[in-house]
């Protein structure tokens, strides 16, 4: 193989490593619509843009498959190997994970639905205030997830996972809050347990958001900082050999 003919090799591997970023992001845009989208819809009570998030999830649903499809083509045609290998394994990841995040949107969808029906008691405006809250910060996690797969940007990452968890406290914040509304009134009992479900969304967003910029650290530094606390993970422990 002469230098010309390897040069044009590498040129198309890196054409479908760009590719495969690209199907990510464009991803997590449409990801990070759903999730908005979810929220307005909780917000306002609007079912019919609930019914929007529920359709839409099944165009998520078509780039997780085409986003699979080319890693695994990736894997058996170009071998890639070391960071190369590393970024495949990451996108495919990022893929999975933004399909499960979406798969968390639907559900809230559903609980509009089932909560603001034509026929149902509508619930008390404060039953939701955490989700509102909870939203915002999921949104935010997952912008700057999506940034730090864009440029691959590693202190950006750790930023995310590091910003989760304030996320989770509100989560558990709201759970405790809930309580409250089923001692002042057990009749709430129903439209809670929906609260509980759209909170457990939103939280799961978040770990998803957060999982990103794991393999985002991953990709670049080769290091799995799945099972690494957020406070540890100083440019020291990164760096390290």
């Amino acid at each position: 193989m002469n230098g010309k003919e390897g040069g044009h090799i590498v040129q198309r591997f890196d054409a479908q490593l760009g590719s495969l970023k690209d199907l990510v992001l464009e991803m997590g845009r449409l990801v990070l619509e759903q999730v908005r989208d979810a929220a307005q819809a909780l917000e306002e009570g609007d079912t019919g843009l609930a019914r929007q998030v529920v359709y839409r999830d099944r165009d998520i649903n078509t780039l997780d498959m085409k986003g699979q499809e080319l890693c695994l083509e990736l894997l058996a045609t170009r071998q890639p190997v070391a960071s190369d290998l590393r970024f495949v394994m990451a996108m495919s990841q990022a893929v999975n994970n933004l399909e499960r995040a979406a798969d968390e949107t639907k559900k809230l969808g559903y609980v509009v639905g089932r909560v603001y029906g034509e026929n149902d008691p509508q619930p008390i405006p404060s039953l939701f205030q955490d989700a509102r809250h909870m939203a915002a910060s999921a949104v935010e996690l997952l912008e700057d997830a999506l940034e730090a797969v864009r440029d691959l940007d590693v202190d950006k990452a750790v930023a995310v996972v590091q910003d989760d968890e304030q996320l989770n406290e509100a989560f558990h914040a709201g759970l405790r809050r809930l309580a409250t509304f089923l001692f002042e009134d057990p009749r709430n009992v129903r439209h809670v347990i929906e609260a509980v479900f759209v909170l457990k969304a939103l939280e799961r967003v978040g770990d998803h958001a957060t999982n990103l910029a794991e393999f985002v650290i991953y990709a670049v530094k080769g290091k799995d900082v799945r099972y690494v606390k957020a406070e540890h993970l100083s440019s020291g422990f990164l760096d390290a050999g």
